[in-house]
């Protein structure tokens, strides 16, 4: 292995990471009741300890994660309200978040969600998702596939998409194939993504 892929695959795995911890923290946010999200708790017991906030370095991480996602929470459902539902949302980094099953769930409208994360991140997301009843049953029609390198489950107005954004080119063919379209209100979330690109 070159330097350079034994790099690439340190990177992966820091990526990997960040999502695993970013999960629960999200997830010991629902634990203490500061954030309501079935979802989310229903994602952490799969994957993570329930005893995680135990391990939190700090209190002020949960913290800082609650302000983020409580504010988030609040710009996603301005955005679909604002355009009455006609608006995309492309998450991008999207790892283990629940926001799409959140806001299908309460609004019961259809919402053009995408989210794209590497293509290991959204193995394991449609593996939790493929066991998950109430997870499953707010897709409508959908189907997995997989063309070179890149893993994704499509419904009728939910896409999660397994792709390297190193490679943020050839994206765009992709997201027009997921029925994102370049002429309605658009909008992109980047959580925790950009430092490592």
């Amino acid at each position: 292995m070159t330097e350079r892929e034994e790099s690439v695959l340190r990177n992966r795995k820091m990526v990997q990471r960040t999502n695993d911890f970013a999960t629960g923290w999200k997830a010991a946010l629902v634990n203490f009741g500061w954030f309501d999200d079935p979802f989310l708790k229903q994602i952490s017991s799969q994957e993570f300890d329930s005893s995680f906030e135990k391990h939190c370095a700090t209190l002020w991480i949960i913290k800082v994660m609650y302000q983020r996602l409580v504010s988030l929470n609040h710009i996603l459902k301005t955005f679909l309200e604002e355009t009455d539902y006609k608006g995309q949302i492309i998450s991008l980094g999207a790892g283990f978040d629940t926001a799409y099953f959140r806001l299908k769930a309460s609004s019961k409208k259809d919402i053009n969600f995408l989210e794209v994360d590497l293509p290991d991140l959204v193995l394991r997301k449609i593996a939790i998702i493929e066991d998950n009843h109430s997870m499953k049953s707010l897709l409508k029609n959908y189907y997995l596939a997989h063309q070179v390198e890149v893993p994704y489950l499509k419904s009728a107005d939910y896409n999660l998409i397994g792709f390297n954004l190193e490679r943020v080119t050839e994206l765009m063919p992709i997201l027009l194939d997921c029925g994102i379209a370049p002429d309605q209100p658009t909008l992109i979330v980047t959580e925790f993504v950009l430092p490592y690109l």
